[in-house]
């Protein structure tokens, strides 16, 4: 007997198919060769619509069917093989990319944890597919881990887009905006694209969703402002093959919160990736205090020859022209002969804001006639404003929340304030010096090197209330002396430039530019 016969009859030897046979009648009948014909796109009903037509192929009924695992997930979901045989028409890996309009190119992205999802878009000369295609500038893009609201970086980065070369650069801000900074960047014209930021430091995910924008928007350069997604702008600037930039404002062990065994996993964690992957793929780093540049060598978080110091930068002129002092303090309710010392910055645990509180609670502030000025917000206001009244203090002190007009605030007061217990270089501090004012610091950051060096003021230890309302008690009772050290400080702010901090970060541009960057990201 033949081997196919035997076969048939299976083991039994009866007239039943066997298992070949039953396998070969349960297998759908093969389609013609044109239903496996990818159908044109003039002929498609709508998205998907020429799949779920075409999805079943032509044969008798009940043959030739998908399974339905198949049908379940979708035909787009099977091997192409399986397609091939079922007649499944799927799009071709080849197809075109499609032509980006002449605006900035938005990717979709998830919902951001402030809810901040409007977009600025700017128009680019005609014919450019998407803001970064002119072949004559380069697109920088700053990212930001944290929202993007009104306090020093935010201004530093507006600062940079004020002075920045716009016939070498154009501007990008990736990140989460807030209110008053999308306002800011709006009458700038610079466009802002949504991005969640990492969840923690090794977060692939926000990588991923940053490369996206990055090639979307063909962006030339990668600026990183915060420690809290480098790694993942390093890692996005590495695949899309353009240079990375990263500034850092303050050490990352100041932005973790707590003290327990999850602050010091992060910690760990940040610093072994800034060692495995920072140190090899961000070209530059820039750093606006010198301590802090130093002690990120030291700790070979950086390399020196990487390293580059470029301080922050104000606009000078908007603190050294007219302000009519009188006029702001009849404003203000302040007398014209008291001696006011104010605070500029937000009211939180950073800040120091309640060391100064309770400092000025043990100074004889009618003997001095001395009042308090407090510009700023935070979570901390309502707490301080409970403190003051149950001080007695309430005449004294005026919360002014946040202002917009800080140079007459600055051009209101005598003595300038900075109690805070970490920093690198404030931004207030040169405002300050540029308004002419002396300052009380505390001894943290450059600002023993920028203040106690220089004699533009007086440097006490942080935290300690008594130092801060001694500083604050001997200015108070020397009007020279706080007139010397005011001319000095306005004179040494000329060096603090919002202008020179541009043009010092735009050769940092240049170097990684000329060296790392393609083709069409280099400077001309």
């Amino acid at each position: 007997m033949a081997r196919g016969a035997r076969t048939a009859r299976g083991r039994s030897g009866g007239s039943q198919p066997g298992w070949s046979e039953r396998v070969r009648r349960r297998r759908p009948a093969l389609p013609p060769r044109d239903a496996c014909r990818r159908t044109p796109a003039h002929a498609r009903g709508g998205p998907g619509a020429a799949r779920r037509a075409d999805a079943r192929p032509t044969g008798p009924a009940g043959r030739g069917q998908i399974p339905r695992t198949a049908r379940r997930v979708g035909p787009a979901a099977a091997p192409r093989w399986f397609a091939r045989r079922q007649g499944v028409v799927l799009p071709s890996l080849r197809e075109p990319a499609r032509v980006c309009p002449a605006i900035a190119v938005v990717p979709r992205q998830p919902r951001s944890p402030a809810g901040h999802h409007t977009v600025m878009l700017k128009n680019v000369p005609e014919g450019a597919a998407g803001i970064g295609a002119s072949a004559d500038r380069v697109t920088v893009a700053y990212t930001y881990g944290f929202p993007l609201t009104a306090g020093g970086v935010e201004a530093h980065v507006l600062s940079l887009v004020d002075h920045g070369d716009s016939s070498r650069f154009r501007w990008l801000v990736i990140g989460d905006a807030g209110e008053e900074f999308r306002r800011l960047a709006s009458r700038r014209g610079v466009p802002i694209v949504p991005w969640r930021g990492p969840r923690w430091p090794g977060d692939i995910a926000a990588a991923a969703r940053l490369l996206g924008i990055v090639r979307r928007n063909r962006v030339g350069l990668l600026h990183a402002h915060s420690p809290r997604g480098l790694v993942q702008a390093a890692v996005a600037g590495r695949l899309a093959r353009i240079p990375v930039v990263a500034t850092v404002h303050l050490p990352v062990q100041f932005l973790i919160r707590g003290h327990g065994a999850t602050a010091r996993f992060k910690l760990a964690a940040y610093r072994l990736l800034d060692r495995a992957l920072v140190r090899r793929l961000v070209p530059r780093t820039i750093f606006v205090a010198s301590s802090v540049c130093r002690e990120s060598v030291s700790r070979g978080l950086v390399l020196a020859e990487r390293a580059r110091v470029v301080r922050n930068g104000v606009e000078l002129a908007r603190f050294r022209g007219p302000h009519d002092r009188g006029e702001a303090r009849r404003a203000l309710g302040i007398p014209e002969a008291a001696v006011v010392a104010c605070f500029v910055g937000r009211l939180e645990t950073q800040k120091g804001i309640d060391t100064l509180v309770e400092a000025f609670a043990t100074l004889p502030v009618e003997a001095l006639d001395l009042y308090l000025l407090v510009a700023g917000d935070g979570s901390l206001r309502s707490g301080l404003e409970e403190a003051v009244r149950g001080g007695g203090r309430n005449d004294r002190v005026r919360f002014l929340s946040f202002r917009k007009d800080v140079e007459k605030v600055l051009g209101a007061s005598d003595i300038f304030v900075l109690p805070s217990r970490f920093e690198a270089m404030p931004i207030a501090l040169i405002e300050a010096m540029a308004a002419g004012l002396p300052s009380v610091v505390t001894d943290v950051g450059d600002n023993a090197e920028i203040v106690g060096d220089a004699g533009l003021g007086l440097v006490v230890p942080p935290g300690d209330v008594g130092a801060l309302a001694r500083g604050i008690d001997a200015l108070a009772r020397a009007a020279e002396t706080r007139r010397d050290m005011g001319v000095r400080a306005r004179e040494a702010a000329r060096r603090y430039s919002a202008e020179v901090a541009a043009h010092d970060v735009e050769r940092v541009y240049a170097e990684v530019l000329g060296k790392g960057g393609d083709g069409s990201a280099r400077l001309p």
